[in-house]
């Protein structure tokens, strides 16, 4: 008998985001892609301004992949984040995530 493991069915752990139109977003854990990409921003949020613009680019770029990670697998675009979401939101979302993807990673279970 072989034994088979599927991904498929397994439990999600997941964030929701509900958006100003409305819209509820379940993101699930990031992939190590995101997660690279967090830790580097994390860096870059440390020792530049955030009024650099490069910056708030690289924020909207972060939370488009972030929400694209969703349950329903629908891409979320940068130009649709950017009609949604002011920069203190940006700042809410990235803060928001970090928190939730540490909370399972230091979660036992």
């Amino acid at each position: 008998m072989e034994n088979c493991i599927s991904f498929k069915n397994k439990k999600v752990t997941h964030i929701d985001f509900e958006l100003y139109d409305g819209k509820v977003i379940k993101v699930g854990t990031p992939s190590k892609y995101t997660y690279d990409i967090m830790e580097n921003m994390d860096k870059k949020l440390k020792t530049c301004t955030v009024s650099n613009r490069d910056t708030i680019d690289d924020l909207y770029e972060l939370a488009a992949l972030i929400l694209s990670n969703n349950l329903a697998r629908e891409e979320i675009t940068v130009d649709y984040v950017s009609k949604q979401l002011d920069f203190d939101d940006l700042i809410i979302l990235y803060n928001a995530y970090r928190d939730f993807v540490i909370q399972v990673k230091t979660n036992p279970n």
